[in-house]
């Protein structure tokens, strides 16, 4: 019997003179929709916040409402939503080799944990440089951007194709909140998350999430 258990965490401390700004709901596009109220959405693909409908790019921004509203809980399956992109993966050595397609480029799912995909994956702006371990589940996402195109100027390598962006929860400064979520499942799937955020002061704030998945293995 095989017993798969996966972890994740992430910790956010921000210390800053001003808060932190916050983000209006943002609105998915699919193939069968056109995104609304574009001039409400703010995003940061060039590395400072814009109205989405001011940003020169060719861009789709996800927010964590719409991502819970669609079940997604990991970018497996969320190109469904997306018009030209193609995300998908195989599985090696217990970790999720993504292959992350934009209008025709990508690559990745090649079974070689080595080999560079031609999508850039960014956490915070953190590149994830190799296929291995991209598909990552949403935890306490902010949002998902996904730049179709080259993207070499602002991003640099790995982005030929395009680049998709995780973008994490920011610590809050109005308040202590939190959240828990549990799901169980066919073959003993258990799922547990969760995240808390704690405001020491005006300018200082922290806030953490965790994770653990297990299930049961098919022998």
């Amino acid at each position: 019997m095989n017993t798969r258990i996966k972890y994740l965490g992430s910790v956010a401390l921000a210390a800053c003179l001003v808060s932190a700004p916050a983000f209006a709901q943002e609105t998915a596009e699919s193939a069968n929709s056109v995104q609304g109220g574009l001039g409400d959405i703010v995003v940061t693909a060039q590395k400072y916040e814009q109205k989405l409908q001011e940003t020169p790019l060719s861009i789709v921004a996800v927010d964590a409402n719409q991502l819970q509203s669609m079940g997604v809980e990991s970018l497996s399956g969320f190109d469904a939503f997306i018009p030209n992109v193609s995300i998908g993966g195989t599985m090696a050595q217990g970790n999720a080799i993504a292959a992350f397609s934009i209008r025709g480029i990508g690559g990745g799912a090649s079974g070689f944990v080595t080999q560079e995909s031609s999508v850039g994956v960014y956490i915070d702006d953190i590149l994830f440089a190799r296929p291995n371990g991209a598909l990552l589940d949403l935890l306490d996402i902010e949002r998902v951007e996904v730049l179709r195109g080259p993207q070499g100027t602002l991003f640099g390598r790995n982005t030929a194709g395009g680049a998709v962006r995780y973008v994490t929860k920011r610590p809050d400064f109005n308040g202590v909140s939190g959240n828990i979520k549990a799901q169980v499942g066919e073959r003993q799937l258990a799922n547990v998350s969760g995240g808390l955020n704690v405001p020491f002061s005006d300018t200082l704030a922290m806030r953490a999430s965790f994770a653990k998945k297990s299930r049961r293995g098919y022998i």
